[in-house]
């Protein structure tokens, strides 16, 4: 599970790298400022959710075709595809360093956002709120500048009866009804997750940005006069309240703003720019929501005779083995085996809730029940993996192989030799698992076949 996750803020973190250059050339520079809001939330959420989606395309594309040919090696005939079925993507996880490094960086910006709302709290408690039909403004003599969350307004006391509090509130109004905080709580949110990724905090600039864009618009909209604006905004502009999650009325943005009220009307072309998302947006769905469907091929309905057609053989029998190095017994004994939940071949998924190939056979057995070596062979792998959690390969020589994954632990290392019927480990339920049992492959030069083509015994 946490494998997944780290490949998740891996994919996501590539997915904002990707697609903020874009949004912060071209939204600052034009006054669609609703529409680039919008856009930077989508671009969010994109990021967030394509790692996430999954769409199957066909492995194999039109006129391609699967040859067979018989191989006889010392009695035992093996049919073996030219084309092969495409492996699986193994992810290196991060040292318990990094993962200590990075919990604690999630701590740390969790504290600090909890602590800005205590922040919040503390002010309005101290705080005069406005005898007027401003219910939700509050006057302190703590702060030095106007600032607006969620719902309330906050001014320095000596704002209380001034002319000046008349913009500011109206700009400061303009971000409660337009639910600015909404959009701050939730890049918040996500910092403390991805507080390592340094284009996320020019992203919370950016955003800011444009709700202060929005906020000017409305009040210059209301009948005030740009320059007079601007007079305020400049008395304003040496007093900051800093907050990530607050909307502050002279922030340190205040030239952007400066830029674009003083700005002329945004050229007619201006939206062309926007269609660059386009095919970025394509491309990040092909890196990361393609997967390959692999199709039915000759082999699977040989091998697997419920799904061959009436020109295929209705039977298939066990294929004699003479060799130890052949893969030939039940990785688990007859007596521990509870049950074979999953055969080789085509099946329904129970995590991608559709059909696809499964390359081996799932043997549900109690935690801790013995794997034994189905053959003769060197232990070439015995490690953990996102997807088959403890994973173990033997290379039985000739081509052959076989794989033990879910395991619980060990009982071999890599480069170890093995006997036939060794306890090389133990049933598990690590790794992507519905519960406890083994996931048991036979490969012949890495193409999966049917291992109960192989048990003997």
């Amino acid at each position: 599970m946490m494998n997944e996750y780290w490949q998740y803020l891996f994919e996501a973190s590539i997915c904002f790298a990707v697609t903020l250059p874009g949004l912060y050339l071209i939204s600052l520079k034009n006054g669609l400022h609703r529409f680039n809001r919008f856009l930077s939330i989508f671009l969010l959420v994109f990021s967030l959710l394509c790692p996430l989606i999954e769409f199957q395309i066909p492995w194999q594309t039109e006129g391609e075709f699967y040859e067979l040919e018989l191989e006889v090696y010392e009695g035992i005939v093996s049919v073996v595809p030219f084309k092969q079925y495409p492996q699986e993507r193994s992810y290196k996880s991060p040292t318990n360093f990094w993962v200590y490094i990075y919990f604690t960086g999630c701590l740390i910006f969790l504290a600090n956002f909890l602590r800005q709302w205590i922040l919040i709290f503390q002010i309005k408690k101290y705080a005069k709120r406005a005898e007027n039909k401003f219910s939700n403004i509050y006057y302190s003599g703590i702060i030095k500048a106007p600032f607006s969350f969620v719902k309330w307004i906050f001014l320095p006391a000596e704002l209380d009866r001034h002319s000046d509090a008349d913009p500011i509130i109206l700009h400061e109004m303009a971000h409660l009804r337009q639910r600015h905080s909404i959009d701050l709580l939730f890049i918040e949110l996500l910092r403390i997750f991805f507080w390592f990724h340094p284009l996320l905090w020019i992203w919370k600039r950016t955003h800011k940005i444009i709700h202060e864009y929005l906020a000017d618009q409305e009040v210059i909209h209301s009948g005030y006069s740009i320059q007079e604006y601007l007079f305020l905004l400049r008395n304003y502009s040496t007093r900051y309240f800093s907050a990530p999650i607050f909307h502050s009325f002279s922030s340190p943005i205040i030239i952007h703003r400066f830029r674009m009220l003083t700005k002329t009307k945004s050229p007619k072309f201006v939206k062309l720019p926007y269609l660059l998302f386009i095919p970025v947006l394509a491309l990040l769905l092909q890196a990361f929501t393609l997967v390959p469907l692999t199709p039915q091929s000759p082999l699977q309905n040989f091998l697997d005779p419920s799904l061959a057609g009436s020109e295929m053989p209705t039977e298939v029998g066990t294929i004699e083995v003479i060799d130890n190095s052949i893969p030939s017994i039940s990785p688990i004994k007859a007596e521990d085996l509870t049950k074979i939940s999953s055969h080789f071949g085509m099946r329904y998924s129970p995590f991608k809730k559709k059909k696809e190939h499964h390359r081996g056979v799932d043997m549900v057995a109690p935690i801790g029940t013995p794997v034994y070596a189905t053959g003769d062979g060197q232990v070439v792998v015995a490690k953990l993996y996102p997807n088959y959690g403890n994973k173990i390969v033997i290379d039985h020589g000739s081509g052959f192989s076989s794989l033990y994954a879910h395991l619980n632990g060990f009982n071999v290392k890599a480069g170890q030799q093995v006997k036939q019927g060794d306890v090389i480990g133990y049933v598990g339920n690590t790794g992507k698992s519905m519960g406890p049992h083994l996931h048991y492959e036979v490969r012949k030069d890495n193409i999966p076949v049917n291992p109960m083509s192989y048990i003997s015994q």
